[in-house]
C-alpha cells in the first residue's frame, strides 16, 4: 500500500488560527473605538474653550467701544451692562446658571458655561469665564474716560 501525502489543515489549526483572528480584532477595535472616544472628547472640551474665549473677545470689544457706558448690577457679579453711546441701544449679558449659558439681550450667546464673574472697581472691568470642563479665560481691562 502507498501512503499518500494528504496536504490540508485539521480542525485544531482552523480553532487555533480562528481564536488568534479574534483576539487581535477586539485588540484593534478596542484601540480604534477608545481613539474615537478621546478624540469627541477633546473636540468637545475645546468647543466649550471656544465657546467661552468667543464670548469673551465679543464682550471685551464692545467694553473698549463704549468703556464709559460699562456698568454692572450691584447684587450679581454674573451681570453686565453696557449702553451703546449714539443708538441708545444696550447690551445686556448675564449668566444662567441652571442652563449653563450667556445670554446676550435674552438670547443665547454662549454655552457650555460653568461660571461668569465681572468684577468693576474703579476703572478696572475684569472678566472670567470658566467652560464646563474647569478651563477658565480671563482678562482686565483699564476704562479710560473720555478727557482723560
Amino acid at each position: 500500500m502507498e501512503r499518500s501525502n494528504q496536504a490540508g489543515i485539521t480542525l485544531i489549526e482552523t480553532v487555533a488560527v480562528t481564536v488568534i483572528i479574534a483576539i487581535v480584532s477586539l485588540l484593534i477595535y478596542s484601540i480604534i473605538h477608545q481613539s474615537q472616544t478621546n478624540f469627541h472628547e477633546q473636540n468637545n472640551i475645546n468647543k466649550d474653550i471656544n465657546d467661552a474665549a468667543y464670548a469673551l473677545k465679543v464682550i471685551t470689544k464692545e467694553i473698549r467701544k463704549n468703556p464709559t457706558k460699562v456698568s454692572m448690577d450691584s447684587l450679581s457679579e454674573s451681570e453686565l451692562t453696557i449702553n451703546k453711546g449714539v443708538t441708545g441701544k444696550e447690551l445686556h449679558f448675564v449668566f444662567d446658571k441652571d442652563k449653563k449659558t450667556i445670554n446676550k439681550n435674552n438670547v443665547i450667546f454662549a454655552t457650555g458655561i460653568q461660571d461668569f464673574k465681572i468684577t468693576l472697581k474703579e476703572q478696572i472691568v475684569t472678566i472670567k469665564i470658566t467652560s464646563e470642563h474647569g478651563k477658565t479665560i480671563s482678562t482686565e481691562l483699564y476704562l479710560r474716560r473720555v478727557g482723560t
